[in-house]
């Protein structure tokens, strides 16, 4: 057993969170530096757990850094340990960090696994790796998660990043204009790939010299010569590939010349995993994410899943789970007349709502900053970063808050005439405490969320409805691709599977 994981099994102090095949790696890759005078920079500090472990490992005379956007993981911060506050994704925070701290002999990010912070911190902070320094990014399984910005063969995941830099260490035999040497190629010795870590060992590399020694007997020119005819022999997987290259070079000519400048601007969000601002109906809207931006608005003002028919000029609409404020936008402008109660406890993303209930001028809801659940009381929240939001359902390694909630049925003692369910997981026991009060409500909207290795409650939802007099539809939200062959898989960290219900009588 490693020292790591001795440490790890006796830990009584501040929590640490590995997978246990880390602490082999670590020792393999650690022990070199142990005792040693270093500087160490940890993207991800948590409880701070980790920080004592690097420091029972490397010693006293270890310089250890950190950085994390939580602002509370300052009090982890002691005598020879500093921790920054600050996002991993955010450029201009990690170019004032490269200037107050030494250069790097060990950068371990182990912070929010999403793509862009993952992709940002290697292309800002590897620079500031000293030779024969390493730097390790983990739990790069999330490149193959659909929430954290992945997907199998995603070429925006790190994992497919990080396949371009194997590119890069060979350049120097590149014969090809599009890759040519960098600085990378200078200063990488190799790339070692475990489960879930990648471990870059950088030390200052010179350009390849191949030599032969000792006496020619069989003579040079009777070993034949590759001759490829390049177009003869391409494969149909490359003519496949060049196909697929082709469609979107004119794809993207087609959407510089022919899109409108909305067009353009959501398609921009989409590409980002960041916030923005964007103009819907020629007033400013602000976002916090924005492929989740571009995929509310997408279902919402081009597919228009929550339209409805109604013969009240006033319809009364129930928004659970308002998140950035699309669906209120939607509702506003589809119903300019209705009267719209929007929930959200979410403290990262009700501060993008509340500016655009503002901005958007939007005067007909009421926004009640707190949970829908089946009684009025105070619970643990976690939230994603405001992707989405939790009810008592640990997730990841994120801190929870404590909201307040109210009871849903106490609004459904009139007539409804729109009711929209997106709480996360928590629909089941809002809907069964809502259940005799559902004659109320003409049409109802529930996205469904599959919690992994638990009870599953599609039936029991779509049972009460019937029970209720509703008609159902049923639409995939997102779910496996393979349910048979990857039924172990998690689709998004909680849940493996989610649907969308409309409800109607």
């Amino acid at each position: 057993m490693t020292q790591f994981q001795k440490y790890f099994e006796n830990n009584k102090a501040n929590a640490i969170h590995k997978w246990v095949h880390y602490f082999d790696i670590y020792d393999f890759w650690f022990r070199k530096y142990k005792n040693k005078t270093l500087v160490i920079l940890e993207i991800g500090v948590f409880q701070g757990g980790s920080l004592k472990m690097w420091r029972d490992y490397f010693g006293e005379d270890a310089k250890i850094f950190a950085i994390d956007i939580n602002p509370l993981c300052k009090q982890f911060e002691t005598t020879n340990t500093k921790i920054f506050i600050g996002s991993q994704e955010d450029k201009e925070f990690l170019k004032y960090l490269k200037s107050q701290i030494p250069k790097i002999d060990i950068l371990i990010d182990d912070g929010g696994h999403t793509m862009n912070q993952q992709i940002v911190s290697f292309e800002e902070l590897y620079e500031h790796i000293n030779d024969d320094g390493l730097y390790l990014c983990e739990d790069l399984h999330t490149s193959y998660w659909d929430n954290y910005g992945g997907g199998y063969k995603n070429p925006k995941s790190f994992i497919e990043y990080s396949k371009n830099l194997i590119d890069s260490i060979n350049a120097w035999h590149s014969r090809d204009s599009l890759l040519k040497i960098n600085e990378f190629t200078k200063s990488a010795y190799a790339l070692h790939y475990y489960d879930s870590i990648l471990v870059v060992e950088k030390k200052l590399i010179k350009p390849p010299v191949s030599v032969m020694k000792g006496e020619i007997i069989i003579p040079i020119e009777t070993f034949p010569s590759p001759n490829i005819n390049p177009i003869k022999n391409t494969s149909p997987s490359m003519v496949k590939i060049l196909r697929k290259r082709l469609i979107k070079i004119l794809k993207t000519v087609y959407q510089k010349v022919f899109y409108t400048q909305l067009q353009k601007s959501i398609l921009d969000a989409k590409n980002s995993k960041n916030g923005g601002v964007i103009t819907l109906f020629e007033k400013k809207f602000y976002y916090h994410h924005g492929l989740a931006f571009y995929d509310t608005y997408k279902e919402l003002f081009l597919n228009n899943i929550y339209e409805f028919k109604t013969n009240n000029p006033n319809p009364i609409i129930l928004d659970c789970g308002a998140n950035m404020g699309l669906s209120i936008l939607f509702f506003s402008k589809k119903y300019p007349n209705a009267e719209i109660i929007a929930f959200e406890p979410d403290e990262t993303v009700l501060p993008f709502l509340e500016k655009n209930i503002q901005s958007q001028n939007i005067k007909n809801v009421e926004l009640i900053k707190k949970a829908v659940w089946t009684s009025e009381t105070d619970l643990r929240f976690y939230t994603d970063s405001g992707l989405g939001g939790r009810l008592e359902m640990e997730y990841g390694e994120k801190i929870p808050t404590e909201v307040k909630t109210v009871r849903l049925k106490d609004f459904l003692h009139r007539s409804i005439d729109f009711l929209k369910i997106d709480i996360e997981g928590a629909e089941y026991e809002v809907l069964k405490d809502c259940e005799k009060l559902l004659f109320n409500v003409d049409k109802i909207f529930i996205e469904y969320h599959s919690i992994y290795n638990e009870e599953q409650h599609l039936d029991d939802i779509l049972n009460i409805l019937k029970r209720q007099g509703y008609r159902y539809h049923l639409k995939q939200s997102f779910s496996r691709q393979k349910p048979f062959l990857d039924y172990q898989n998690i689709v998004n960290e909680k849940f493996d599977m989610a649907i969308n219900i409309f409800a109607y009588k």
